[in-house]
């Protein structure tokens, strides 16, 4: 949620000057159900409450590194469904994402489901803005641009889309692939500071938060949103990991694009962090990619378009 409002053009309150720029944040728990006497597995429901004391800790420490505090909210302690379902029923009937978010119990010679909804801490929030007009948006704005990311290139596969993708779709079963992310506070704050002052400086062509998808995911928003393509080069930014790794690892990230005459400019403002350049917009309508063994593979700006849109239609051609 911080990300993505700094990416627009807000900017962390200063908790040390009387200024009305606090953050108005409104916080939710989305908790499968805590309750044991409830709960078909009382076992699952102790694990589920001790989630929401873990989510409690780490909200915290992220309020207080930030100076971002929720100050409304509310809590969905109960997100599970409970239903009797056909004595044959197996997992292998629904599809293998959902395989993690169900549970099979027996009881009084009937077979029934528990339906839990992912452990989620939903934010959402209100932000003043001091000038709107130097916001600054997701899309590639002008071919030349130049596209860096600012923070670490890592191994982070670990509890991403990526991982879920090629694990449940291809194998059936969760992808063993590396580390989940770990949020460095203290370089994300650096790193929202940093973007700030870009944006009051009116550096940033486009400005992205690198989230779920990682980097391949906001390349392929800001090429077709802008129609603009892209030329990306991984040969040189690996640092030993893998294209996988730059291209899909979810930990906290920015990824903007830069016009050449304020290359300088952008890079003396962001020498208190790390960063390193991507690649550069192009007016084509492709995405090419050069990977880290030289290869280089290519998508149409419409087939992006396609696949990013194609989960929306999934009723089409159906009856009812």
């Amino acid at each position: 949620m911080v990300g993505k409002i700094i990416a627009l053009g807000g900017v962390l309150p200063d908790m040390t000057k009387p200024k009305w720029d606090a953050w108005a944040v409104c916080g939710n728990y989305c908790q499968p159900n805590c309750e044991p006497t409830e709960a078909l597995d009382p076992q699952e429901a102790k694990r589920n409450f001790a989630s929401i004391v873990r989510e409690g800790i780490g909200i915290r420490e992220a309020m207080e590194a930030l100076d971002v505090y929720v100050t409304s909210g509310k809590d969905s302690m109960k997100t599970t469904g409970k239903f009797e379902v056909p004595k044959d029923f197996e997992l292998n009937w629904l599809s293998p994402d959902l395989h993690d978010h169900i549970k099979i119990h027996e009881k009084d010679g009937k077979r029934f489901i528990e339906v839990h909804n992912p452990d989620t801490y939903l934010a959402s929030c209100a932000v003043k803005i001091d000038d709107y007009r130097k916001c600054v948006t997701q899309e590639f704005k002008e071919e030349g641009d130049i596209i860096y990311v600012l923070g670490n290139a890592e191994n982070a596969l670990g509890a991403s889309q990526y991982a879920s993708a090629i694990g449940k779709d291809e194998q059936g079963k969760p992808y063993s692939c590396g580390f989940a992310p770990h949020v460095d506070l203290t370089l994300f704050r650096s790193l929202c500071e940093t973007i700030s002052s870009l944006v009051r400086e009116e550096v940033l062509a486009s400005s992205s938060y690198v989230h779920e998808g990682g980097l391949a995911a906001a390349l392929l928003k800001s090429s077709w949103s802008g129609e603009k393509g892209a030329e990306i080069d991984l040969a040189s930014n690996t640092k030993g990991l893998t294209d996988e790794d730059v291209l899909y690892s979810q930990h906290p990230q920015f990824m903007v694009s830069v016009a050449q005459k304020d290359r300088e400019r952008f890079e003396e403002l962001s020498k208190g962090v790390p960063y390193f350049r991507l690649g550069t917009v192009t007016s084509g309508e492709t995405l090419k990619v050069e990977r880290g063994d030289g290869i280089t593979e290519e998508i149409s700006l419409g087939k992006i378009k396609e696949a990013w849109q194609k989960p929306l239609g999934f009723w089409q051609g159906r009856e009812g």
